[in-house]
């Protein structure tokens, strides 16, 4: 337009080109803005591209309100039907013998309702896919929860074979020791054969346990062999050691009759 006017000045073509631009724009005052082609050309420029802008905050604008008004296009539906229904109650006449008992509505059948080819717009559609993924998620959670109690019976059956199987390793245990404590032989008796470190007498006297070479020494069961006299010297004037089997009376007086089959002492 501003070229138009700059080429061709008052000419009737540019006139023309002038006027509609004007026109579009609400029709200003020519001689003010086009009094040079410099100024002609700097309005036109930001007319152009101030209508641009203007055009899409326009276009935004109605396509919120038109996806507002989609998502609450059944409650408005609802609302105006309202509405209808109460402006035809309150045009008609009082009386009930007017009208018949019953009302027929003929209902319109709706067609592709559910369908994923219609397109319900830009917030309808994002609600829907939530709504699947939701779906979709719900359905995991469930299936993890089945995992999970499955998990939870296994783990509860496991434990329960092991307390079983602790409680029947445990029993044989108690009986053993029962029985081995009941074995024990009484207070005054002496000790008969069978190896091991206890307390060795001499013609009376106490001595230590034996070191491991010197029991090691002596026979199994009845076959004994003997010790050299240094051994037996060393053992007559060691001294006592402290020992459990020296606070027991009956071993000390045992003395030299404790000599039997085994290699528990060494007889006078």
């Amino acid at each position: 337009c501003a070229a138009a006017f700059a080429i061709c000045g008052s000419d009737a073509a540019g006139f023309d080109l002038l006027t509609t631009y004007a026109l579009l724009l609400g029709d200003f005052d020519q001689d003010i803005y086009f009094s040079s082609g410099m100024i002609a050309g700097l309005f036109t420029v930001f007319t152009f591209l101030m209508v641009i802008v203007l055009l899409n905050i326009a276009i935004g604008i109605i396509g919120d309100t038109l996806e507002r008004i989609q998502d609450q296009k059944e409650m408005l539906t609802l609302q105006i039907r309202a509405e209808m229904v109460q402006t035809y109650q309150r045009s008609m006449v009082s009386s009930a013998s007017w009208y018949p008992p019953w009302l027929h509505v003929a209902l319109r059948v709706e067609r592709h309702k559910d369908s994923d080819d219609v397109w319900l717009g830009r917030v309808a559609t994002v609600k829907a896919a939530m709504a699947d993924v939701g779906k979709s998620v719900g359905g995991e959670v469930k299936q993890l929860q089945q995992v999970v109690t499955k998990l939870e019976r296994q783990l509860e059956s496991v434990c329960q074979a092991v307390d079983a199987l602790s409680h029947g390793a445990v029993k044989p245990a108690v009986a053993v020791s029962v029985g081995v404590g009941a074995k024990r032989r009484p207070a005054g008796e002496p000790r008969k054969g069978g190896g091991g470190s206890g307390c060795v007498t001499r013609g009376g006297s106490r001595s230590g346990s034996f070191p491991g070479s010197v029991r090691q020494s002596f026979a199994v069961g009845s076959q004994r062999q003997s010790v050299s006299a240094s051994t037996r010297a060393s053992l007559s004037t060691q001294p006592i050691p402290s020992h459990p089997c020296a606070a027991s009376a009956p071993y000390a007086a045992s003395g030299g009759g404790g000599g039997g089959s085994g290699g528990g002492g060494v007889g006078g």
